[in-house]
């Protein structure tokens, strides 16, 4: 399809070929002999290339003009349909509907908070058992000290026992011969 800018472009080429059809043509010049450059085929060739893009061209504005009303009809009917909609439409589900969602927005609210108390417990809840947890790491530590002291204790008495058993019966040496 040809652009306006084209149709324009041909136009003018035309006009430059034949400079007296744009113009009203004087008397004098009406009755002027044909010259053989108005019979020149190249430049009925391009007359008849004008023409045709010229017809293209009328033939897609009327394609143009068409679309056009039948785009207008169809806005009309979605004004009309929208209208109608707008008619059709309670203004109470859209005032149910702002409450709705009113509600909702107090629930998860109250929600909110309720989940941020609850955080804040079992944080309070998590640094208590810290430190219980570290107050009983300490009282075994304790523990295990105390263990590790009774046995080296225990150790120790029974090693002064057997030397003292040891030292204080009568006991013979045997001599050995080898």
């Amino acid at each position: 399809m040809l652009r306006l800018h084209t149709l324009f472009v041909f136009l003018s080429l035309f006009l430059f070929l034949f400079p007296g059809l744009g113009f009203s043509i004087p008397a004098e010049e009406a009755n002027a002999a044909v010259s053989i450059s108005d019979k020149d085929p190249l430049i009925i060739g391009n007359c008849q290339e004008i023409e045709y893009d010229l017809s293209a061209v009328q033939t897609e504005n009327e394609l143009l003009l068409q679309q056009v009303t039948e785009l207008s009809e169809s806005n009309k009917k979605l004004k009309k349909r929208n209208t109608e909609w707008q008619k059709s439409k309670p203004e109470s589900s859209l005032s149910a509907i702002v409450a709705e969602l009113d509600k909702k927005v107090a629930v998860t609210t109250n929600q909110l908070e309720h989940t941020s108390r609850k955080y804040n417990i079992l944080i309070d809840e998590f640094e208590k058992r810290g430190e219980k947890i570290a107050d009983l790491q300490g009282i075994n530590a304790k523990q295990d000290d105390k263990t590790r002291f009774f046995w080296f204790g225990a150790g120790a008495v029974v090693f002064f026992m057997g030397l003292l058993a040891g030292k204080s019966g009568n006991r013979q040496k045997k001599n050995f011969s080898y």
